[in-house]
């Protein structure tokens, strides 16, 4: 019966991915973006890149960096060549997961663009969200796989559909024109790993459901 099933979130190492302790909020700089996996379709790179380039033919300042490699960095490059966005893209290749933690904390804005792929390869529930989260960084997601069951619409971060370019452009100005979002929803995002997803707790939590089941 449904009554049986638990469901296990998977935590996230609180301690690794400490909040961030200053929010710089000043409207000359540009708004910091980061995105982090391979270089696959299902990330939706292409349509972070896509959402950019619309951002900087309106006029905002922004600028976006991405860390990991694969297959289609060199497509992402040249779309870059071809749009004249050197000045707002930067490709940082693999870095150690302590410096990954280092970029998040330096970063306004997390992007998780991913889709379902044309060969159907997919996401499960994407840790970023949730090492990102813990940093204290709103994310900007789509409606993809565990993803929204990370992000609370509004609150800790923005869900927007798979593909849609004009929506992530719409979101990323969103917090360009209220900076003082990023620091609520990012407070609220950490709250959020917190409460939801600590993994001591998790682990815990865990260690309690086997001991009562081996009482039975």
């Amino acid at each position: 019966g449904r009554e049986d099933i638990e469901v296990w979130k998977h935590g996230v190492d609180l301690n690794r991915f400490y909040a961030k302790s200053i929010y710089p909020i000043k409207k000359e700089q540009p708004i910091k973006l980061l995105l982090i996996g391979r270089f696959t379709q299902k990330k939706g790179h292409i349509y972070a890149l896509r959402s950019i380039k619309q951002l900087v033919l309106q006029g905002f300042n922004v600028q976006l960096s991405f860390i990991g490699s694969g297959e289609l960095k060199e497509l992402c490059q040249a779309f870059v060549k071809q749009e004249q966005l050197e000045n707002n893209v930067i490709f940082n290749g693999i870095l150690t997961p302590t410096q990954v933690a280092e970029k998040i904390r330096e970063t306004d804005v997390v992007l998780v663009p991913s889709i379902v792929a044309n060969d159907h390869d997919r996401e499960g529930s994407p840790t970023v969200v949730k090492e990102a989260s813990a940093c204290g960084v709103p994310v900007i997601g789509t409606y993809h796989a565990g993803i929204s069951e990370t992000i609370e619409d509004g609150k800790t971060g923005f869900l927007i559909p798979e593909r849609h370019v004009d929506a992530l452009a719409e979101r990323i100005k969103r917090f360009i024109n209220k900076p003082e979002l990023i620091e609520n929803m990012g407070k609220a995002a950490r709250l959020k790993m917190e409460n939801e997803f600590n993994i001591i707790k998790q682990v815990e939590k865990l260690e309690l459901h086997y001991d009562s089941i081996l009482k039975y």
